[in-house]
């Protein structure tokens, strides 16, 4: 969370790293485009890919932890398992992420009838607010 709220500089000249990476540093922060539509970048995937299976792994604890005490795993419920209550004051946290924002991430993640495609997708979208570039009117990234 920490590294999304501030990202590193790219280094002078994108020397060797984009040597290494094939493309320049500043690229990886970019959304990738396919198809005519926006992706997110490089940055965003890598941060979703190492934040998913511990939010995903979180809410799966909490799930069990209400059926166990025999309540409904809902937003009202979260403030009873303090992990996922630091988690989601982390993630709202994040720049261009409201605490809204993370209510409906949290909502997705507990919603029994969403697969875990459309809660990764939940998690990258909030995570591409805080971190990819938004173009200026007119600009394309």
């Amino acid at each position: 969370v920490s590294l999304c709220q501030s990202l590193p500089a790219p280094p002078p000249g994108d020397g060797v790293l984009g040597a290494v990476l094939g493309k320049p540093f500043a690229d990886f922060f970019r959304p990738e485009r396919q198809q005519g539509r926006g992706e997110s970048s490089a940055f965003v995937e890598g941060v979703t890919a190492v934040l998913w299976p511990i939010i995903w792994g979180l809410c799966q604890v909490f799930v069990q932890v209400c059926k166990r005490a025999q309540t409904k795993a809902d937003l009202q419920q979260i403030g009873q398992f303090p992990a996922l209550v630091e988690a989601c004051q982390l993630l709202a946290t994040l720049r261009n992420v409201t605490v809204q924002d993370v209510h409906n991430l949290a909502a997705v993640m507990l919603d029994p009838s969403s697969d875990n495609k459309a809660k990764r997708t939940a998690l990258r979208i909030l995570l591409c607010a805080a971190v990819d570039p938004k173009p200026a009117p007119g600009e394309m990234l």
